[in-house]
This record gives structure tokens, sequence and C-alpha cells, in this order.
């Protein structure tokens, strides 16, 4: 896994996450995921992340394709 976070400024960051998975004993089954996500600080009490992943299976279920997306939105709130 390689992630790299950027700050652009003291209320919004960007991150991106890569994670590659292999069998070990059928090289071909391979896994590469890939997320980004945005952070935004809203106030002293909430925050917004916004994301989103690919992910490659090269070999997967019976039924699903190689490539899957997904968004993400979640609202966080500190309560202490």
């Amino acid at each position: 896994m390689v992630a790299v976070t950027l700050v652009l400024t003291e209320n919004l960051g960007v991150t991106e996450q890569v994670e590659v998975y292999e069998n070990v004993l059928d090289l071909s089954d391979t896994r590469v995921s890939n997320t980004v996500s945005v952070l935004v600080k809203a106030s002293q009490v909430l925050n917004l992340k916004l994301g989103h992943t690919l992910t490659f299976d090269n070999v997967p279920v019976e039924g699903f394709g190689k490539l899957d997306a997904t968004a993400t939105a979640t609202l966080v709130a500190a309560v202490l």
C-alpha cells in the first residue's frame, strides 16, 4: 500500500491510496485498488470527506465485472 496526503490549506486536504494484492499461487489473480478522497473542515465540529474508489480484479467472482467504482460521502462530527 502506498498513500500520499496533500494539505492544500488548513481546511482542505487530498489523499490518494493505492493497494495491490497478488495471489502468489496464481499470478494472473491480481487486484488493484485506488482511492482518492478530499477532506474539508467545515467548522470546528464538522468535517466532510468525499471519496472515490476504483477496484480492478483480474479474476473476479463469477457474475461480476473486473472493474468496480464506489463513491462515498462521510460527515464527521467531533464531540470532544
